[in-house]
């Protein structure tokens, strides 16, 4: 198969890469190219009645059933040491014992292993944002820490070039959590990061103005000069599919006071699930291109083929 060809073909550059020290772009589009086959699977934007070239709803549903499956079997081995999870990887709090497929550094890790490595520390904030701290061995068996990095969104380079990503994070992060709030007060005043932000206008975003269509096609001003943009994060919350304790006795967790700030500016915290009303395990989702009515007439044709057959 194609895809195991190109993966193993970027593995081959990636440990060219580790022993050289010299970055070769090839990884980086082969690993775009083969990562996007599912996104073609799973395309819902087409002709409506026309299903796109490579379109395959059942194979896209069955990659992400496989994957979703993967994942709760390891969860399922320790829930409780579980902090997250991610598209295709988990991160737990102890090695999750009796996994199977695990590949530790310096094993040759193929399609479907799991790979292992372990952490020194880390930031969890939320879904797509944290922090944490890689350990590796270099080739005298020195032990390093390389920083592994996530801002769903948003590059931090793009807040501030002259620190580093994870450095950023951590300490606007803990600005804002330590950042004293009232818990029973408005949304506005929970803790945040609002920074100026350098980024690319894109035709879509030009077409807010006139003003603004003029920028289109170019970058906004660097943090610091005059017209810089800003964005903001959100680092109140843990995500949609949890939920802070909004009981009293649990505001230590995540509520900063005057000479206390809150637990989880040094630790996990505790969370639950965020409360579901829908009774529904899962919904179908209907692509695009596809006609609602194709399936009600192909019934019909099926049955006057079935009428007119028994007439023969």
């Amino acid at each position: 198969m194609f895809i195991e060809e190109l993966y193993r073909k970027r593995r081959r550059i990636k440990d060219e890469i580790e022993q050289t020290g010299n970055y070769d772009i090839r990884e980086k589009s082969i690993k775009l190219s083969y990562t996007s086959v599912y996104g073609k699977l799973a395309q819902s934007v087409g002709p409506k009645g026309k299903a796109p070239p490579v379109a395959n709803p059942y194979y896209a549903a069955a990659t992400t059933a496989y994957c979703r499956r993967r994942l709760l079997e390891a969860a399922l081995l320790d829930p409780h040491a579980i902090i997250f999870f991610a598209t295709d990887g988990i991160v737990s709090t102890k090695p999750l014992t009796g996994l199977a497929r695990v590949k530790k550094a310096g094993e040759v890790v193929d399609l479907g292993d799991w790979e292992y490595c372990e952490a020194d520390s880390g930031l969890f904030v939320l879904p797509g944002v944290y922090t944490y701290g890689k350990i590796e061995y270099d080739k005298t068996g020195a032990r390093t820490i390389k920083p592994v990095m996530k801002l769903r969104g948003g590059d931090p380079k793009k807040y501030d070039a002259t620190v580093k990503a994870n450095q950023w994070l951590i300490e606007n992060v803990l600005a804002a959590w330590r950042t004293p709030f009232d818990p029973r007060g408005s949304k506005e005043q929970f803790p945040r990061i609002v920074a100026p932000y350098k980024k690319y206008i894109t035709v879509g975003n030009a077409l807010a103005s006139p003003q603004r269509w003029k920028l289109a096609g170019r970058w906004s001003a660097r943090p610091g000069e005059q017209g810089a943009g800003t964005r903001e994060i959100n680092v109140h919350t843990v995500g949609n599919k949890r939920e802070l304790i909004p009981d009293e006795s649990c505001w230590p967790d995540f509520v900063s006071i005057p000479g206390r700030e809150a637990r989880r500016c040094r630790g996990l915290i505790r969370t639950v699930p965020t409360l579901n009303n829908d009774r529904a395990l899962s919904r179908p989702r209907m692509p695009e291109w596809m006609d609602k009515d194709i399936g009600k007439e192909v019934e019909e044709r099926e049955e006057q083929e079935e009428i007119a057959a028994g007439f023969e």
